[in-house]
């Protein structure tokens, strides 16, 4: 729930979504990690172990430093929050983009940029 908190004060939006000034200078994840070890501060119950290890989830969710993480996973429940977020992202990716070829002729989409493929989507409605 934590890992992309940041995101509320790093995107706007209104008719459109774009950065803010302190998204595009700090970024969700410095801003997320900012948050969350703020409130943790004032819970007593929390041990230093945990604020830590929980601030690694946020630190290292992107998985990688050409991702933009200040640090790579380290436990286990950070390589699992990564590859959780990043089949997210790509599920999501393949439905948008099943969506958008559905009324294209052919049994595969265009060649998809961020998955480095095109997708298989079936015979065409005409066949």
């Amino acid at each position: 729930l934590l890992h992309d908190i940041g995101k509320v004060w790093e995107l706007s939006w209104g008719t459109s979504i774009d950065y803010t000034t302190i998204g595009r200078l700090q970024g969700h994840i410095v801003m997320g990690v900012e948050f969350f070890k703020d409130r943790a501060a004032n819970i007593d119950d929390l041990s230093q172990d945990l604020i830590t290890q929980v601030a690694h989830l946020i630190l290292s969710h992107q998985g990688s430093y050409e991702n933009g993480c200040p640090v790579v996973p380290m436990t286990r429940e950070a390589f699992i929050l990564y590859y959780l977020d990043e089949i997210d992202s790509k599920m999501n990716a393949i439905d948008r983009e099943l969506e958008k070829a559905s009324n294209s002729s052919g049994e595969f989409t265009g060649y998809i940029n961020l998955l480095d493929r095109m997708l298989y989507k079936g015979p065409s409605q005409a066949e």
